[in-house]
Parts: C-alpha cells; structure tokens; sequence
C-alpha cells in the first residue's frame, strides 16, 4: 500500500511541476530474457515479450522523466525437488526512470520499476507456489535514439522485493525473485522547444 501512495505522490508531482516545453510520448515492444534467483544456482530463464507506451517529461534538454506503462511476461523455471515448474507471470509494469540523454542520440536511464501481476500460469500446477501480486524492481539501461525517433534500448530489471515462494523438501519456504533482461525496439516523439 505505501508503495502505491509512494507512487502516485510521485506522479501527481510530475504533473505539477516539470516544465511543458520539454514532452514526448511513443510506443515500445520487445523481449524479456528473464529467470528468478534466490542465492541458489537451478533456475533456468525463458524468452517471452513485452510492449507498452512511453511518456516523456523533460527538465532540460539532456535530463528528464520518463513514465511507461507496459505489459510484459516474466518467468522461469524453478527447480522444486525432481520437478521443475515453468512458471510464466503477467504483469502491468510501471518503470518510473530518471533518463539522462546527449545530443548525439544516446542515452542512459534507471529507477524504479512496479510490477502488478494480473495472470500466473504454472506447467506442474500440482505443486504449491505463493506469488506476490505487487513486486518493486530496480531498473537500468542504456540506448540509442535516431533522429526520426525510432530507437533501441538494452535494460537490465532486478527484483528487490519478493516474487514468489514455494516450499522446498515440504520443510523449507524458499523465496526467489525476478531478474529480466529486456531489449527493445521504440519509437518516441520529443518536442524540445528551445
């Protein structure tokens, strides 16, 4: 719940505050490469997808706020006793990134990432898996924009809060968390007016 207060509170002040000549706002898609960790070694990635939109808050010409909203899969497989779950996650992601860019076209950003399950599916469903339906990450990546606002972007999204847990040997609850390797494909539509 304080997150999402947290969240809001922060969003509300970039509404408020952040000059209106330096906007923009695009679409984005792309892959997840994504796995869990916990410490241990046995989990193995798996592939999936991602799109959503982007909006743009400038403070100046090189540094800015950059809000998206995108729906992604993250998952893996985790190893509980002989079994292996392949477990695939939906979520509604929320990276709230602070984006620092050159005129050149490159650019680096990082911050938050809030993560709102909508959908789970597990392969083994016989065996017992808890999920968190709220989970907080840290995101950072680095990219390149061309001049007519197609671009790439190379992110890396480490999980700071739990995403699930299951109970291993019927004895021991092992919690894990979400790593996602995330390349994109975007286009986005500045307008700096100075």
């Amino acid at each position: 719940m304080m997150a999402r207060i947290v969240f809001l509170s922060v969003f509300i002040f970039l509404f408020h505050t952040l000059p209106a000549q330096y906007f923009g706002f695009g679409v984005k898609a792309g892959m997840n490469y994504s796995s869990y960790s916990n410490g241990l070694m046995g989990y193995q990635p798996n592939v999936f997808g991602h799109a959503g939109s982007i909006t743009y808050f400038g403070i100046n010409r090189h540094l800015g706020i950059q809000l998206e909203l995108e729906f992604a899969r993250h998952g893996g497989k985790v190893p509980v006793g002989e079994y292996k779950l392949d477990v695939k996650q939906n979520y509604f992601s929320v990276p709230l990134l602070l984006k620092y860019k050159t005129q050149s076209g490159f650019f680096i950003n990082g911050g938050p990432q809030f993560n709102i399950r909508v959908s789970q599916y597990i392969m083994n469903y016989k065996l017992p898996l808890g999920s968190s339906s709220i989970e907080m990450s840290l995101a950072g990546g680095i990219g390149y924009r061309m001049t007519p606002g197609c671009g790439i972007e190379a992110r890396y999204i480490k999980g700071i809060t739990n995403t699930g847990q299951y109970l291993k040997d019927n004895a021991n609850l092992v919690n894990f968390k979400t790593n996602v390797f995330q390349v994109s494909l975007f286009w986005l539509l500045l307008f700096d007016n100075d």
